[in-house]
């Protein structure tokens, strides 16, 4: 029997359009709906990236709402790029359309279009079903239903089992999700999987599925971009319900001990390799990219995030010498989507900036910098840091007000679990200051309540034994002057805490 074509070519001016087949006949009034997306008063930009990629929701005639990926302008090294190769918006639509007919449960990828011009590729976009109601897998698991009332363990046991089924069926089928992070999976109000951001998957032809190798690897960059979902134990559970059934050799099935192997080397490799890229990051601020602006003006050296307007920097420049009086805020506008309030203050500034990039990947609550203006060959300079909430209080100075509130007990469970995530994701403060760290009482978790202030006494990967890291405690608790059972209550918090991984998006 012959195979129905998955798409259907339809070229219209500039544009060519690829659609599904049985949607070949609404490509037209599709096409007038999605044209001029910026002026349309039903359509809603949900994220700009550097200028050039956006995502939106829109109408699209008799289709109803859709979701849209929209690249334009793209730089001229990714235009000759894609000259010779599939764009990242043809290589998801052609990925959709095969998971779709292989029957794994992807988002339905409605149509594609394309605009070149002198057979350089200027514009394209991805239209794709909307999925109403669905959240991404970080935003739902930050919010278990039952959370109000306290965490609903029954709850979260089923969707860990779904989630780990799911990720088995698609390595059984020979998929790999080459970039696996929180928003590649969208969830049901009833917790149905769907997955989205398809553009780096792969599909290996091999009898069996993926090979030992590729699924290690492919679990270890799930575990690695996936620590926010709940607690060890919870990605225990994923990682023990999709090796229930995974054979090894002539086996059907495997051991709990082998189990518990596997997953220590997925944990060991996903550690490393988090590490690894946290560090790769610091580089980003010494460079010119899509996030950071980096260059020469009046004798300095600036790097930048793309949120700050060089007008910003160069105002900033003119009153140097009194930086205790820089206060700038930045309104919400097309390249940020936050209204921001920075401060000023001499420091390691170039340092400071480097950790921004790495300490989000880490998925650290912490108070980022946004630009670092030094003189040309130097480290140190004028900082450019994000404004800690009204509400917040340095570290030292909330633990005297926890003492007059009756609250001591609290603040100390909260420091004590905060400081251990920080020790096992190898994030210490290489000086105790009175502001290293801003508490937020406001924060929707106590672990989330402590935020990472002074980046210029900020260490990434350090190493410590145990015992170590006891001494380190116990200077935090003579800087602290803490009673000895207020010494006690912060010991057996960072003892007991297990978390690897915080995620306080607020200041991100």
């Amino acid at each position: 029997m012959k195979k129905r074509p998955l798409e259907k070519i339809v070229t219209m001016g500039e544009w060519t359009w690829r659609v599904r087949p049985d949607l070949e006949d609404k490509v037209e009034a599709m096409a007038r709906s999605l044209k001029g997306l910026d002026k349309n008063p039903r359509a809603k930009k949900i994220k700009t990236t550097d200028g050039r990629r956006s995502i939106w929701t829109a109408p699209a005639g008799d289709l109803g709402m859709v979701f849209i990926k929209r690249y334009s302008r793209p730089a001229i090294g990714r235009r000759l790029k894609q000259a010779v190769r599939n764009s990242r918006t043809r290589q998801e639509w052609e990925m959709g359309l095969r998971l779709e007919a292989m029957g794994l449960p992807a988002a339905r990828h409605l149509a594609m279009a394309e605009k070149t011009r002198g057979g350089l590729l200027e514009e394209d976009l991805l239209v794709q079903e909307y999925l109403e109601d669905h959240v991404s897998l970080e935003e739902w698991a930050e919010n278990w239903p039952g959370h109000a009332r306290g965490i609903d363990l029954r709850v979260k046991r089923e969707f860990m089992t779904r989630l780990a089924r799911l990720i088995r069926r698609l390595h059984d089928s020979g998929v790999i999700q080459r970039d696996f992070k929180p928003d590649s999976i969208m969830v049901s109000p009833s917790g149905e999987l769907k997955l989205v951001d398809l553009e780096r998957a792969l599909i290996k032809d091999a009898p069996g599925g993926l090979s030992r190798q590729d699924r290690l690897d492919n679990l270890a960059k799930i575990d690695q971009s996936s620590i926010f979902i709940g607690s060890t134990s919870d990605r225990l559970r994923f990682l023990d319900q999709y090796f229930k059934t995974y054979p090894i050799g002539k086996q059907t099935s495997i051991t709990i001990e082998q189990r518990w192997d596997l997953a220590k080397t997925i944990g060991i490799k996903a550690e490393y390799e988090c590490a690894k890229q946290a560090v790769a990051r610091m580089a980003w601020a010494r460079t010119k990219n899509s996030m950071y602006d980096r260059y020469e003006t009046r004798g300095f050296t600036v790097s930048a995030h793309y949120s700050v307007p060089r007008e910003t920097i160069e105002g900033v420049i003119k009153r140097i010498r009194r930086p205790e009086e820089i206060k700038i805020f930045i309104p919400r506008g097309k390249r940020f989507r936050e209204d921001q309030t920075l401060e000023a203050r001499w420091t390691g500034a170039a340092r400071a900036l480097e950790l921004t990039p790495a300490l989000v990947y880490r998925r650290v609550p912490f108070i980022p910098a946004r630009a670092a203006i030094t003189p040309a060959g130097s480290d140190w300079g004028l900082l450019l840091q994000m404004a800690p909430g009204p509400d917040m209080l340095p570290w030292r100075e909330a633990a005297l007000e926890a003492r007059k509130n009756g609250t001591a007990g609290e603040f100390l469970k909260a420091l004590g679990s905060s400081l251990r995530i920080m020790s096992r994701m190898g994030i210490w403060t290489t000086e105790l200051s009175s502001d290293s760290f801003m508490y937020d009482p406001s924060a929707s978790r106590p672990r989330h309540a402590f935020l990472l202030y002074r980046l210029d006494l900020a260490a990434m990967n350090v190493r410590k034994s145990g015992r170590e890291w006891e001494k380190a405690l116990e200077k935090v608790a003579l800087f602290m002057n803490l009673e000895p059972d207020e010494k006690e209550c912060l010991a057996r918090a960072f003892g007991r805490c297990l978390l690897r991984s915080f995620n306080a998006p607020k200041y991100r």
